[in-house]
């Protein structure tokens, strides 16, 4: 097994709260970590890496659901499609944000003008 850590330290490590980690492994997002002698967890890089991975899925708004399917996909091909489909999700929610933005500053300037 590569390098270990302690829960404390895969929280500083991943910027994940030990809550955090602790609710991804009872939910499966994560499989449950190896546990030594005395039945504390110990986290390998694998399980870091793969707490990377969904720490920055979920900042990109993909439920946790979705990346529950996108850590089960097996193949990079998968995966990648996962992630192609859900990048043309956020473009068009980035689209309609913008709309509604622009719609938002042409009223300010209405309201301004009729200010002045």
């Amino acid at each position: 097994m590569n390098k270990v850590n302690a829960l404390k330290q895969t929280s500083d490590i991943t910027g994940l709260s030990k809550d955090t980690i602790l609710y991804y492994e009872k939910i499966g997002l994560i499989p449950p970590v190896l546990r030594n002698e005395v039945g504390y967890r110990i986290y390998s890089t694998d399980d870091v890496d793969k707490l990377h991975v969904i720490a920055c899925l979920k900042k990109t708004g993909m439920s946790l659901e979705n990346i529950k399917v996108y850590m089960q996909i097996c193949t990079s091909e998968g995966r990648h499609t996962m992630l192609e489909n859900y990048k043309i999700t956020l473009e068009q929610q980035m689209t309609e944000l913008q709309k509604i933005i622009d719609i938002k500053l042409k009223k300010m300037k209405v309201t301004k003008k009729m200010e002045e």
